[in-house]
C-alpha cells in the first residue's frame, strides 16, 4: 500500500554470533588451531555454525628473530537469507519475493535470484609474521 516498511526488525540480531579460536602447542615449532562459532540468526537471515581447523609453525634463524606461518580453514559459517511475502493488491497479489528488493522495478518472482548465499569471507587464512629484537 505504498507505506514505508522498517527493515530493522527483520534484520537485528536474535542470536549474535560468538566466536572462540585457540592455538594448542604440539612442539616448540608446531602449534593446530582449532576453534568454533555459534552462528548468529535473524528473522530474515541466518549465518551458519562453524568450525576453524590450521596449523602454525615458527623458525628461530637467530636469537634475536623468530618468523611465525599460519593456514587456517573455516568449516561453515555461510550466510543465507530468507525471503518476505509482498503483497502487491490487486497488481500482483501477495508474492514471495527478496525483503530488499520488493520495491523495485523486478518482477517479485526475479527478485528470489538475489537473495545472499555468501560463504564467509575469511574462509581461507593465511598469516606472516617476522619479528626481530634489538
Amino acid at each position: 500500500h505504498g507505506e514505508t516498511v522498517e527493515f530493522e526488525q527483520w534484520y537485528k540480531q536474535k542470536w549474535i554470533d560468538i566466536s572462540f579460536e585457540f592455538i594448542t602447542d604440539v612442539n616448540e615449532r608446531l602449534g593446530l588451531i582449532w576453534g568454533f562459532s555459534t552462528g548468529e540468526w535473524g528473522e530474515k537471515y541466518v549465518i551458519d555454525p562453524s568450525i576453524r581447523l590450521g596449523i602454525a609453525t615458527q623458525f628461530r634463524p637467530s636469537a634475536q628473530s623468530a618468523i611465525q606461518i599460519s593456514a587456517s580453514w573455516l568449516l561453515g559459517g555461510r550466510l543465507r537469507e530468507k525471503p518476505c511475502t509482498a503483497d502487491y493488491g490487486e497488481i500482483g497479489g501477495v508474492q514471495t519475493v527478496n525483503c530488499r528488493l520488493a520495491a523495485t522495478i523486478l518482477e517479485p518472482a526475479e527478485t528470489l535470484k538475489y537473495l545472499l548465499r555468501a560463504s564467509p569471507k575469511d574462509r581461507f587464512s593465511i598469516g606472516f609474521s617476522y619479528q626481530l629484537i634489538f
